[in-house]
């Protein structure tokens, strides 16, 4: 039934309501403190990792996926604080922080998960090459608005393709590593403890409520009818549903 003029509403209705949905959210809370007090800081020395910065320094694979996994605590870490702390359950806010936090976690899997180094470097520079095209594309904007020029990316592009040069990596092939977020996100939730179709299904649902999709919010928000229009127009309350979080 389609929706107009919805009323909405980013609080769980009742304070037992709200208590009852925590209660019930699978995240691991504890889990993401020590993961926050804990951070990676370098690869062990003589690790695989060690050997892979060598071959994609100065853009070392180790400092990325250290990112990357930065980036997903940071932003569990967040929804972790508002909920609990904060108490408060807004509607779409917690599914953009998850949604970042399953995309840079599932990048980091599929850059490390090959067992040979030549295609995990491939991978590496294909996401730093990525990195510096979307700079390049930042730069084409600024520059016409400021009308002022940067070479930045230009030169870290040269850079990477030098170094994919010395890992016997073609520019077609290094172009050919530079994979759509969609791939990493499946072929990384392989190794993923709900595996490959949940996670990618998971991270669809988080970015259509990121996006403000008419599908995933009448998927992941309660709704309550409080007025009607004839037969095929509605006005709802939308709340947010602790467990469909979790």
């Amino acid at each position: 039934m389609p929706i107009k003029g919805a009323s909405m509403s980013d609080k769980v209705e009742t304070e037992l309501e709200f208590k009852m949905g925590l209660e019930m959210l699978p995240l691991q809370f504890p889990k993401i403190d020590s993961w926050r007090s804990n951070p990676l800081s370098q690869a062990p020395p003589r690790s695989a990792l060690f050997g892979d910065d060598r071959r994609t320094d100065p853009y070392q694979s180790s400092h990325l996926a250290i990112r990357l996994l930065s980036i997903s605590v940071d932003n569990l870490h967040c929804l972790k604080t508002v909920i609990s702390e904060g108490k408060s359950l807004h509607m779409y806010a917690p599914f953009g922080m998850l949604r970042a936090a399953i995309e840079s976690s599932a990048t980091v899997l599929w850059q490390l998960s090959p067992s040979r180094r030549k295609e995990r470097v491939c991978r590496s520079l294909g996401l730093q090459y990525r990195d510096a095209k979307e700079e390049r594309n930042a730069e084409n904007v600024a520059t016409a608005r400021l009308h002022s020029s940067n070479q930045a990316s230009s030169n870290r592009m040269r850079r990477i393709e030098g170094l994919a040069a010395a890992a016997d990596l073609s520019e077609a092939e290094l172009r050919q590593w530079v994979s759509t977020r969609t791939r990493q996100v499946r072929e990384g939730g392989k190794h993923a403890q709900i595996g490959s179709q949940l996670t990618e299904l998971t991270w669809q649902i988080c970015s259509g409520m990121a996006h403000g999709q008419n599908w995933s919010t009448l998927s992941m928000l309660d709704r309550q009818e409080v007025a009607s229009f004839g037969e095929t127009v509605a006005t709802y309350k939308l709340t947010a549903n602790a467990m469909k979080i979790g």
